[in-house]
């Protein structure tokens, strides 16, 4: 049996994809807080609060996409 190679097409698909989703995820993340303050006048906690719903709107959503993820 030969070995195969990590770094073939699929992989580096795969990674670029998830790099790409990543980023924009913490890009998103980190700028929403500042844009909550400046569009909408919202106060400091207001816009964490903002910005803490997304995160955990983010983990609780992964829980029912890796049951879908299989189809």
């Amino acid at each position: 049996m030969t070995p195969s190679r990590l770094w073939n097409k699929n992989f580096i698909l795969s990674f670029s994809i998830s790099l790409m989703g990543s980023l924009v995820f913490y890009m998103l993340l980190t700028s929403m807080a500042a844009y909550a303050v400046i569009s909408f006048g919202a106060g400091q906690a207001a816009a964490g609060f903002a910005s803490s719903s997304f995160v955990l709107g983010a983990v609780v959503s992964r829980v029912p996409a890796g049951k879908y993820l299989d189809f």
